[in-house]
C-alpha cells in the first residue's frame, strides 16, 4: 500500500521490520554465521538511518573470509543501539558507526566504534569496575577518549 501511494520511506521501513522479526524468530541453533548477524545490522540501520534523517552512516570493514565464523543470534545489534543511542543521537552534526571484523590467529576480533559524545572518564572508570563485580581485570580496557573496550 505505501508503495501504491508513493511513500517510500513506510515501505522499506515494513519491509525491514519484517526481516528483523524473521530473524528473531528463526528457529533452530542460536548461532548464526556473521553474514547473518550483519544483515540483520544493516537492517536495524537502514530503519535509524531514515530515523534520524541519514544523520549517521554505517560502515563495514569486513575481512575476507570472516563471514561464515559462528557467533550468538543478537550478538551485535544491542551494541550498535548502545552505539546509537549514548553516542550518535546526542552529537551535534553526523554520525558515524564503524562495524569491522577480521581474523586474529584463531580469532574472530570484531569492532563497533562511533565518532559520538563520549563519556567522561570517571564515569568509564565506574563501567568497568561493574562489569568486574569491583575489581580491575585484564580484558577491559579503558581509554583516554571516553570510549570502552571490553574483549571476552
Amino acid at each position: 500500500m505505501a508503495e501504491i501511494k508513493g511513500v517510500q520511506e513506510i515501505s522499506v521501513i515494513c519491509t525491514t521490520v519484517s526481516d528483523l522479526f524473521r530473524y528473531s524468530i528463526k528457529s533452530g541453533s542460536e548461532l548464526v554465521p556473521l553474514s547473518e548477524e550483519i544483515e540483520n545490522i544493516r537492517n536495524y540501520m537502514t530503519i535509524q538511518s531514515i530515523r534520524y534523517e541519514n544523520r549517521i552512516e554505517a560502515i563495514y570493514q569486513l575481512e575476507d573470509g570472516v563471514l561464515q565464523y559462528q557467533l550468538m543470534k543478537f550478538t551485535l545489534q544491542p551494541i550498535v543501539e548502545n552505539a546509537i543511542f549514548h553516542g550518535l543521537e546526542p552529537k551535534i552534526g553526523k554520525g558515524m558507526l564503524v562495524v569491522s571484523a577480521q581474523k586474529e590467529g584463531d580469532h574472530l576480533l570484531i569492532k563497533i566504534f562511533d565518532n559520538g559524545v563520549g563519556i567522561p572518564e570517571k564515569k568509564v572508570h565506574e563501567i568497568l569496575l561493574t562489569l568486574k563485580g569491583g575489581v580491575e581485570a585484564s580484558g577491559c580496557v579503558s581509554r583516554n577518549d571516553g570510549r570502552i573496550a571490553q574483549c571476552h
